[in-house]
């Protein structure tokens, strides 16, 4: 099952960068025309998606439509509208039912905020060097923007973006990874950013220039190969990568090629430790989690429940390993972008057990709303998803508003961002030479 994560984001980023007759953001349509389309938005969630009341009740829905409901007017811009539309999809704690408006809005970079930082906890800093202004040096604490507390703006903004169960780990971790883009539509694209700092125990406020934006770096630059493999024999270790499990249809049978070589290089040559990366994998097909469950159980199982399932009845029934399976120590890496097919492949990991599981709460857990219906609203062209099944994986004693919690919880400080430190694979280093 396919999720709006890096992938989508940076499209839809690029496409309302790039592409012509559009809506300015400033621009505004009619009262009737937003709500229009406010109301079809609403009506397509409660019609359609199987489960709108789970995380929150019907009452305080309505209680939240209507007060959003009233803040409409003549002036409302396209893009404090389209920031509404979110606000209304994510209510429904489902990361699968989403809005987004990269179809109509034309904005440039100039209009994001153009400093790349990151949260850690309740605090934001700097961790790219920012040019234009050698203030702003790597490092350095950001206490408001636009006179905007950070924690009052990341809550706000953690309000817009979809999630199972409100997973306050995977809207964080969307937060930081386009801070950029969620900012801007926060504040409204304002003209100017202007940032109150502390350095040195020193508070200043620092106006920043848009004309030379430093964040494309980490949104265009962060991209890795979906699938990559390594093989260290010296080491009796190999290091699987799999970002991606959107191998659909005609494109199956690459994921399985791609998975089936790696594990026959493993059996090869004898390796006894396997590292498997799911990080920042927001999910794809089921095939793709079964294919390498397969290669990495050690007993027939079931992935989804029975009777749980309309499209994968042949996932609700027994499935059995294959013969060159890896019986060896299994290491995997995970995080709060692990989504969708990727949280139910986590959960079928930690239920049965099946190798160590390094890094933060995913983004998904066993079960999850998915098989989308996408659409336009009908004045202003904003595209909608609104998820219309239920997938549980076949497993017990997990809690549908947390993601799957690793054994080892790991986090990164403010150096080992900046040094660009990759804890999770040292600790599964760690944990393999202890052995």
């Amino acid at each position: 099952m396919k999720v709006l994560l890096s992938s989508l984001i940076l499209f839809l980023t690029l496409q309302a960068l790039s592409q012509q007759d559009k809506y300015f953001v400033h621009e505004a349509l009619s009262k009737a025309s937003y709500l229009e389309d406010f109301n079809q938005l609403v009506d397509s969630i409660q019609t359609y998606h199987p489960q709108p009341y789970e995380f929150i009740s019907k009452h305080n829905f309505d209680q939240f439509i209507n007060l959003k409901k009233s803040i409409i007017t003549d002036s409302t811009t396209i893009g404090e509208f389209s920031w509404i539309c979110n606000a209304i999809a994510s209510k429904v704690g489902c990361l699968h039912t989403y809005t987004s408006a990269g179809n109509i809005l034309n904005f440039s970079q100039e209009n994001l905020f153009p400093v790349n930082v990151r949260y850690i906890d309740s605090k934001l800093y700097v961790i790219n060097t920012y040019k234009p202004n050698n203030e702003l040096k790597l490092g350095v604490e950001i206490l408001k923007i636009n006179g905007i507390d950070v924690l009052d703006l990341k809550t706000k903004i953690g309000a817009h973006i979809s999630s199972d169960g409100y997973n306050k780990k995977h809207t964080a971790a969307r937060t930081n990874m386009s801070f950029g883009y969620f900012c801007a539509y926060q504040l409204n694209f304002p003209k100017v950013y202007k940032v109150e700092i502390r350095e040195n125990g020193v508070k200043k406020e620092v106006l920043l220039n848009k004309e030379s934006p430093d964040n494309t770096k980490q949104t265009l630059n962060s991209q890795t190969k979906n699938l990559d493999f390594s093989l260290k024999k010296h080491e009796n270790l190999a290091i699987l990568t799999v970002k991606s499990f959107v191998y659909y249809n005609d494109q199956l049978p690459i994921f399985k090629s791609f998975i089936d070589s790696c594990f026959n290089q493993i059996e090869l040559h004898d390796i006894g430790n396997v590292v498997i990366d799911l990080r920042n994998n927001g999910g794809g097909d089921p095939y793709c989690a079964v294919h390498l469950l397969q290669y990495i159980s050690d007993e027939p199982f079931r992935y989804y429940k029975k009777g749980t399932t309309t499209f994968y009845k042949d996932l609700e029934e027994e499935i059995v390993p294959f013969k060159n399976n890896f019986s060896g120590k299994l290491q995997v890496l995970i995080n709060s972008l692990c989504c969708s097919t990727t949280g139910h492949l986590c959960s079928i990991l930690k239920h049965k057990n099946l190798g160590t599981l390094i890094g933060s709460e995913t983004g998904a857990t066993y079960s999850c709303n998915a098989n989308t219906i996408n659409f336009e609203l009908k004045n202003t062209g904003i595209n909608a998803s609104v998820a219309t099944k239920t997938y549980q994986t076949d497993v017990t004693g997990f809690v549908k508003n947390r993601g799957i919690i690793p054994d080892y919880q790991m986090s990164r400080s403010l150096n080992q961002i900046l040094d660009e430190k990759d804890v999770e694979i040292k600790k599964a280093i760690e944990l393999i030479l202890d052995e």
